[in-house]
C-alpha cells in the first residue's frame, strides 16, 4: 500500500501500541453495548485484524496529513494549497476495483472535493 511507503518516506510510524489505544477508545465510543461490536463484525464479516489494520492506517494517513500541512511558517492558505497538492497525488496513487470506485479513487470521474 503506497501510504505505507510515503509514511515511511516521511520518516513516520504507527506503533502497536498506538493502534491498540485507539482502538480501544474507539470501539468504547461506537459500541457502548455489551454484544455490539461482535454483532458489528457478523454483519461486516470482517475480525479483529481487519479493524486493527484499519485503524493502523487512519493513524498513519492523519499523521501523514498533519506533516503535509505542519511545516513552519506555512500561512493557513498556504497549508491549503499544500494539503490540496496532497490529495491529488493520494488520488492519483488510490487504485478502487470496479464497484467500489469512491471519490478517493483515480478511477472516480465525479466532481472532487476535498473531505479529509
Amino acid at each position: 500500500m503506497w501510504l505505507v511507503g510515503e509514511s515511511g518516506d516521511h520518516g513516520l510510524t504507527v506503533t502497536s501500541q498506538e493502534v491498540e489505544q485507539k482502538y480501544a477508545q474507539s470501539n468504547r465510543e461506537r459500541f457502548p453495548k455489551k454484544g455490539e461490536f461482535k454483532k458489528f463484525l457478523a454483519f461486516t464479516g470482517e475480525n479483529v485484524s481487519d479493524e486493527l489494520l484499519l485503524v493502523k492506517f487512519s493513524l498513519m494517513s492523519t499523521k501523514l496529513l498533519q506533516k503535509v500541512i505542519a511545516k513552519k511558517g506555512l500561512t493557513a492558505q498556504q497549508q491549503q494549497r499544500a494539503l490540496a497538492q496532497f490529495y491529488k497525488r493520494w488520488i492519483a496513487k488510490t487504485n478502487c476495483r470496479a464497484g467500489y470506485v469512491e471519490p478517493d479513487c483515480r478511477q472516480y470521474k465525479g466532481p472532487i472535493t476535498q473531505g479529509l
